[in-house]
C-alpha cells in the first residue's frame, strides 16, 4: 500500500490479518463503555431517565452530567502546551464530559453506560430515555455572529 510517495508499513498486519486490536485483548474485569449522544445540533435536555438501562443485565453504572458534577468532575478541556496572544493564557470554553442542562453539538455525549461486555453497554444504552427541547441552532459562522 502506497500514500503519496512513502509506503505505509502500519497497515500490513491488518490487511493480512495478524495484526491484533485492542478488542483482541481478553482480560478479567474490563469494562465497556457506549455513550448516548445528542441528535440535536442545540436542544435544553428536559429529562434524562435511566432506569431501563440500569437495570439491564450487565450494566455496571450508568452515569449522566449530573453524576459527573456530583463527583467535581469539571470541564474537560485542556491547556495546550502554548501561550495565547501577547503570552497570555488561552482562552478555553467549558466543556463536560457528560453535558447536563442543554446540548450544544450533534453527538454531544449526554449519558455513558459502562458494563461488563461491549454488547450489553451498546444495548443498554439504547434504553437511556433522553427528552429534549430543541431550540434554534446556526451553523453558519456569519450568521452566528449577527445580532440575536
Amino acid at each position: 500500500m502506497t500514500a503519496g510517495p512513502f509506503r505505509r508499513v502500519e497497515d500490513e498486519a491488518f490487511v493480512s490479518g495478524r495484526g491484533r486490536y485492542i478488542d483482541d485483548i481478553a482480560k478479567d474485569g474490563i469494562a465497556f463503555a457506549a455513550f448516548v449522544r445528542s441528535p440535536h445540533a442545540a436542544a435544553r435536555i428536559v429529562s434524562i431517565d435511566t432506569e431501563r438501562a440500569r437495570s439491564f443485565p450487565g450494566v455496571i453504572a450508568v452515569l449522566t452530567g449530573k453524576d459527573m458534577e456530583a463527583a467535581g468532575i469539571g470541564s474537560i478541556s485542556l491547556h495546550p502546551p502554548i501561550s495565547g496572544r501577547n503570552g497570555g493564557k488561552l482562552a478555553l470554553p467549558f466543556r463536560p464530559s457528560l453535558a447536563s442542562g442543554r446540548v450544544m453539538h450533534v453527538g454531544e455525549p449526554v449519558a455513558a453506560v459502562i458494563a461488563t461486555s461491549a454488547t450489553a453497554a451498546q444495548d443498554a444504552s439504547e434504553r437511556v430515555d433522553v427528552v429534549y427541547e430543541d431550540m434554534p441552532s446556526v451553523s453558519d459562522v456569519r450568521a452566528a455572529v449577527k445580532p440575536g
